[in-house]
């Protein structure tokens, strides 16, 4: 598969769309939200912000320093929310009400899973996930090796 570098106007395209209270589908690129999210091969749905408290461990589509991205939050300051993604180990983001456009609703996977974002199961996982992070190396490690060896047996 040819990877698609997109500008960060398509993004802004996205965030405009949310704003005015649709809904979104999207493949997302990269991999700061693996292992709950494969980056080119999850598709993501994203419902509009509309300035509600989120709680923590919600993954929500923002922006940050010009940059569109797709973290979990895992605080909050007084003013701002503070996000980090799942395939990250240190690096934070923060972002107030006003940078936020969408809250991650579903992920559908290509196996035909469906994901609901907003059950108490999956924010416990990335409570879990977040909580782990001293050793998210090498557990990320273990689980790509595990990846490549379960889409190796369903090309064979």
């Amino acid at each position: 598969m040819e990877k698609v570098i997109l500008s960060n106007s398509y993004f802004a395209d996205i965030a405009n769309i949310l704003r005015q209270g649709e809904s979104v589908k999207l493949l997302v690129g990269g991999n700061s939200m693996y292992p709950f999210i494969h980056g080119n091969i999850d598709l993501v749905e994203l419902i509009p912000y509309c300035g509600e408290d989120l709680p923590r461990w919600t993954i929500i589509f923002y922006c940050y320093n010009g940059h569109y991205m797709i973290h979990r939050i895992v605080g909050k300051s007084t003013t701002d929310y503070i996000m980090m993604g799942d395939g990250n180990i240190r690096a934070k983001e923060k972002a107030g009400p006003d940078n936020i456009f969408g809250i991650l609703y579903r992920v559908y996977y290509p196996n035909g899973n469906v994901l609901d974002c907003s059950s108490s199961d999956w924010l416990m996982k990335g409570a879990i996930w977040y909580h782990l992070r001293l050793f998210r190396r090498i557990l990320i490690r273990i689980l790509r090796i595990l990846d490549t060896i379960s889409i190796n047996k369903s090309r064979s």
